[in-house]
């Protein structure tokens, strides 16, 4: 029953993934092929999510790691993730990732995806994270490359380009290595068939002139404003002979040592911290 509740509670906010809602695939396979990239340096070590949201990656490392925990500041995220996933190597607790409750080098590797952004004082972020890291420890970071953002996300305190983050991680680390994260064909070709849907069903609902749809309660109706869309989404690709959206895989993704300024998603991987 818990779980349940917790689910109740969460619904999607544009940054947050919830897997359980319909719409999701397609995003939380984007975020787990980051996953998978650290699962490379994650086999049999002590791993810190730092921001892990509502736990689904956290999960996915512990699935090899000695011992990974999971944190952020949401309290109903932490709640929906301790609800969720269950492993012995996994605990989650709520906590601020400028102001880490951890010892000194208590990790071997720290992931932190699409939390930078999100952070005024951005350098306690990364001072915390060099804390706690192993000496000879890997940081694994993603952000949103702002040479391919709008620009207009308002969740976003400061977007960076690729070589803005660069430079910032040499203050902490000796090596800093940049790559990119870009979508396949196949999500590419989805991706218009779901601005389409998005567009036309936007006009739908200004369609609503005795305003029936305020009736509904805002978590409930935002459920099923996206069970629609989703079900409109698969129509049109099965209509355009395009990949479902359910059978888009982390293998729809590729990470990339070239192009990166084109690539919507910065992914760094850093080690040797730098003696402050």
């Amino acid at each position: 029953m818990e779980k349940d509740k917790s689910n109740r509670q969460m619904y999607p906010t544009g940054e947050r993934i919830i897997p359980d809602y319909p719409g999701s695939h397609l995003s939380l396979q984007e975020h787990l092929c980051r996953y998978s990239l650290a699962k490379k340096y994650a086999e049999n070590r002590t791993i810190l999510d730092a921001g892990c949201g509502v736990g689904y990656g956290s999960y996915f490392l512990s699935q090899i790691s000695h011992h990974v925990v999971g944190i952020d500041i949401s309290l109903e995220a932490i709640t929906y993730a301790t609800s969720k996933y269950h492993k012995q190597n996994l605990h989650f607790l709520i906590a601020d990732v400028t102001n880490l409750p951890f010892g000194n080098e208590s990790f071997d590797v720290v992931c932190s995806f699409e939390v930078i952004e999100h952070i005024q004082d951005y350098r306690k972020y990364l001072h915390e994270i060099t804390r706690v890291l192993m000496s000879d420890g890997f940081l694994i970071l993603s952000t949103p490359n702002a040479l391919c953002s709008s620009g207009r996300n308002p969740f976003h305190v400061k977007e960076f380009t690729p070589e803005e983050i660069r430079q910032e991680l040499l203050i902490y680390f000796n090596n800093v290595y940049i790559l990119g994260q870009s979508p396949k064909c196949s999500v590419i070709n989805l991706s218009k068939v779901r601005r389409a849907v998005k567009l036309g069903f936007k006009f739908f609902k200004r369609l609503d002139y005795f305003g029936l749809r305020k009736i509904v309660p805002d978590k409930l109706r935002y459920k099923i404003d996206s069970e629609i869309e989703n079900h409109l989404v698969g129509i049109g690709s099965r209509l355009c002979r395009y990949k479902s959206p359910v059978r888009i895989t982390i293998d729809d993704f590729q990470v990339l040592e070239n192009g990166i300024e084109k690539a919507p998603v910065i992914i760094v991987i850093c080690q040797g911290i730098v003696k402050l």
